[in-house]
C-alpha cells in the first residue's frame, strides 16, 4: 500500500519558523560580540553593549579650555606708536584725515607689512608725520597743513595785528602746550607779511 504524503501541520510550520528565526538572531548577535544569556526568553535577557556615544559621554569635560596651554603673546619693544610725540598741534583736520587714508589702506596692498610711526619734523607750527612700512620700505608723510596754506603765516599776521611779538606768542602757546616756531622762522614770516605775501588759510 503506498505511503500517503502527510502535510505538516500549521503548528509545526510555525515552530520551525520560530526556531529558524531564533537561530538567525543568535548568529547575528554572536557576530556582533553580543553577550548571550541562556534564558527561555532570549529577547528579554540579552544585554547589548553600550554605544560609542555612551562610552565617550564621560570623556568630555564641562570646561575644555582649562586643559589648554596659556595664551602667549609678544610685545615688540622697538615699536612705539607715537615715539616722543608730546603736546598739542594745530591741524587742518579734513586734510589730515584725507592724507591718513594712504597709511590706513597701505596694508591692503602690502599684506605682510606694518606701518610704524617714525618721527615728526616741524616747520614752525606745521608738523610732518613720517610713517614707514617695514616690508616694502616705503615712507609716507602726513602733513598737518595742505600745500599752499600756512598756519605760521596766519599766526604772525594775527600777532602783528594785535601788537604782540615772538616772545608773547611763545608764552601764549606754551600755556596751550603747543610747540611754537623759533624766532628765526617768526622773523621770516614777518618779512613775508610785510611784503604782502600771505599764505593764510
Amino acid at each position: 500500500m503506498p505511503k500517503s504524503h502527510v502535510r505538516p501541520s500549521r503548528v509545526h510550520k510555525r515552530s520551525c519558523k520560530s526556531n529558524f528565526i531564533k537561530k538567525l538572531n543568535l548568529s547575528r548577535r554572536k557576530l556582533h560580540n553580543v553577550e548571550i544569556v541562556d534564558s527561555p526568553e532570549i529577547q528579554a535577557d540579552i544585554t547589548v553593549p553600550s554605544t560609542l556615544e555612551d562610552e565617550t559621554k564621560n570623556s568630555f569635560v564641562d570646561d575644555p579650555e582649562e586643559f589648554l596651554p596659556p595664551l602667549e603673546y609678544e610685545i615688540d619693544p622697538d615699536y612705539k606708536l607715537l615715539g616722543n610725540f608730546m603736546g598739542r598741534r594745530i591741524v587742518d583736520l579734513a586734510h589730515v584725515l584725507k592724507e591718513y587714508q594712504t597709511v590706513v589702506t597701505h596694508p591692503i596692498k602690502c599684506t605682510m607689512g606694518r606701518m610704524k610711526f617714525i618721527k615728526e619734523t616741524r616747520v614752525g607750527l606745521v608738523s610732518n608725520l613720517h610713517f614707514h612700512c617695514d616690508n616694502c620700505n616705503k615712507t609716507f608723510i602726513v602733513s598737518t597743513e595742505p600745500p599752499g596754506k600756512s598756519v605760521n603765516n596766519a599766526v604772525v599776521w594775527g600777532s602783528l595785528s594785535t601788537g604782540v611779538g615772538h616772545n608773547q606768542c611763545e608764552e601764549l602757546f606754551a600755556v596751550l602746550n603747543i610747540p611754537f616756531m623759533t624766532s628765526k622762522t617768526f622773523s621770516r614770516e614777518v618779512v613775508k607779511v610785510k611784503n604782502g605775501r600771505t599764505d593764510r588759510s
